[in-house]
Parts: C-alpha cells; structure tokens; sequence
C-alpha cells in the first residue's frame, strides 16, 4: 500500500504553521536598570500629553487666573524645592543624568478623589479632592516628597514595568506600534491606580523621610495627620494604593525612621491662604 502526500496542502499547512508563530509578538526581556533617565523622562512626557489630551478621563484644573498664582504657583515652588537635590543628581553618571533644564512639573486634576500620583520623568499629579483634605504645608510636603522618591528609585518604573513588559515601553518610545494596542494613553489610564507592596510603600517611607529633612525645615511626619483623618476614608484612593495597613505604617513612620537635624515647622497659614481658599 503507498501513500500518497499531497504536497500543496502540506506546504499549504506549513505556510499557515511558519505565518502564525511569525506574528506572534516575543518581547525582549528589558530591565529597569536598562532604563536610562533620559527615557523615563521622555516616557513621562508621552504620558503627560496622554494625560493633557484626554479630556473624558482627566479633568485638569487650568492654569489660570485665579489658580495659576495661588495653588498652582504654590504647590509648584514646594515641588521644586523637593525635588532640586534630586534634579541635580550629582551622584550619577555623567550619561546617565536627570536633566536639570527640564521642570518636574505639577498637574492639579479637578476630581473628587483622593489621590495624586507621579509619572517615570517626574511631572506629578494631584487631585482637588486630596488638596481639600489637606490641612497644613507640611502634609502638603511629605505627599510631594513621597511621589519624588518613588520616582528616583525607579520603585514608580518596576510597578509599571510589572504591569507591561520593557520592550513595549520601549517600543511607544520609539514609535512603533505594539501588538496589544498598548500606548501612552494605555499607561495614562492605569498609572494613578498602581498599587505598591509594603516593602516598597515602607522604603519610599524612609526615603521621603530623608529627602524632607534634607530639603526643608518642614516636620518629616507629615503623612501622620492625614492617616488620622483620612485612613476610614473609602474614597483615599492614594492610601488604597500604597500599603493600607494603617497601623504598621504609622508606627514605622513615627518610630522607625531616626533621622537627626530634621525641621519642626508644620504651618504658617500658606497653605490655606494659596490653596484652601481658592479651592473651596
């Protein structure tokens, strides 16, 4: 008995076998570390004018009179002034740098909500809702202060890096189509939702800690008051996101973080005059 193979069929059946594997899409693995701040940089900018351009899903309070010489020039110095040492970044690589002629800018997002995050390239945002639910500057400054820190560990790029693969990032830097649709607008949607582990939570705790004493006379526990107010809060998406264990937190903010020559300095009624009472 012979058998007979149908040669144009079979050829036919690898032709569809070689075609399908082609077009499944194999990413490169791409590490953090692989990132260079010049690409979180303009990572966070594709995802600024992600933001900027998406009108349905973000509601961004203009800056304009009277906002832009009250909150936004307010909460703007209080960024600078955290983030300068940082911006600076003497201790890096003199390839590897942030630069310091681009502005780490703030976006104040006319929602309810509590919550305020930052993009890899350092532009933060802030909702009016938490901005309402603050009380003091020094609240204020450890918020600031905590986005700036998860930014320059790269704790902000591991999560998102976690959420999409390395190479996409890549590939929307360098303007290619990537195969899942994933895009700018992509990462815009998912970036103030991220949740953080308490491992990473408790470091950037450490960190902001280090940065407020370094960079101010302000009291390094700033986030201690909010957590009295605001931790029953169901709508505190900040805190959802980051660590929710309330009383671990609190008592590594309060006891566990021993730093010496830190300010003391909680309010002096700047926060209410330039935020507060343009706000409500």
């Amino acid at each position: 008995m012979h058998c007979v193979v149908n040669l144009p069929r079979l050829l036919l059946v690898c032709l569809v076998l070689w075609t399908t594997a082609c077009q499944k899409e194999v990413y490169p693995i791409v590490k953090p570390s692989d990132f260079t701040k010049a690409q979180r940089e303009e990572l966070g900018d594709a995802i600024q004018n992600a933001i900027a351009s998406d009108r349905d899903n973000f509601t961004i309070l203009p800056n304009i009179p009277p906002y832009d010489t009250s909150a936004y020039w307010y909460i703007q110095n209080l960024y600078n002034q955290v983030t300068n040492s940082i911006r600076i970044d003497n201790q890096s690589p003199d390839n590897n740098r942030w630069d310091l002629a681009r502005p780490w800018r703030i976006t104040i997002l006319d929602e309810g909500s509590l919550n305020a995050f930052a993009v890899p390239g350092g532009h933060l945002y802030i909702t009016t809702g938490l901005l309402k639910s603050l009380r003091s500057e020094h609240e204020l400054y450890y918020l600031l202060a905590y986005e700036a820190a998860m930014v320059d560990s790269k704790i902000l790029l591991n999560r998102l890096m976690s959420e999409h693969n390395g190479s996409k990032l890549v590939d929307i830097l360098e303007g290619r189509r990537v195969a899942d649709g994933t895009n700018a607008r992509s990462l815009a949607l998912i970036i103030g939702d991220l949740d953080f582990s308490e491992e990473e939570v408790l470091l950037t705790d450490e960190s902001t800690a280090e940065l407020i004493c370094e960079t101010s006379i302000f009291e390094r526990r700033g986030l201690l008051p909010i957590l009295d107010r605001l931790s029953a809060d169901e709508g505190f998406q900040w805190l959802q996101n980051r660590f929710f264990d309330v009383p671990s937190r609190r008592d590594f903010i309060q006891n566990a973080i021993d730093l010496e020559n830190c300010g003391t300095f909680t309010q002096n009624g700047g926060y209410q005059n330039h935020v507060l009472s343009v706000l409500q």
